[in-house]
């Protein structure tokens, strides 16, 4: 009984829809999910490049992982520094500063829980405008949505 109420849950058939959806669009570029080990999106590039060396602007972006399992997010930047996307700031994420880090400072904070339909928007979002590439020998699907209306 268990077993017909968990596949029954809307959330968890929403979720395989998507999954199945992100299998589907890679399919169409000859990729399978099982090859990809991440998906990295770059959200923002930066309006002066010159000034990310002193303290301005920066690249943003953040990047999906254990794919195989259940999805993960990582939020980056071209700073120099750690960027906390739950407080906002430059800061370090690690577990003896901040209560969300895990032992390898990811951010395990509730609000950044990744579902597959935010995986897909950001795939088909990048596969449509052209700005992808996908790095076959490290498994990494790289995708650039700072110029996409989409995102």
């Amino acid at each position: 009984m268990n077993r017909f109420l968990r596949l029954n849950n809307g959330d968890d058939m929403l979720e395989r829809l998507y999954r199945f959806l992100v299998k589907r669009l890679l399919a169409k570029y000859d990729i399978s999910l099982s090859s990809v080990q991440e998906i990295s999106i770059t959200d923002i590039v930066p309006r002066d490049p010159s000034r990310s060396s002193n303290g301005g602007d920066y690249y943003y972006g953040h990047t999906y992982y254990s794919l195989r399992d259940k999805p993960k997010i990582r939020f980056w930047t071209s700073a120099e520094f750690p960027y906390c996307p739950v407080f906002g700031a430059f800061r370090n994420c690690t577990p003896s500063q901040c209560p969300y880090a895990d032992e390898f400072s990811n951010c395990l904070h509730p609000s950044l829980t990744v579902k597959w339909g935010s995986i897909y928007r950001d795939l088909k979002a990048g596969l449509k405008t052209g700005s992808w590439w996908f790095d076959r020998e490290h498994k990494i699907i790289y995708i650039d949505l700072s110029d996409s209306d989409d995102c």
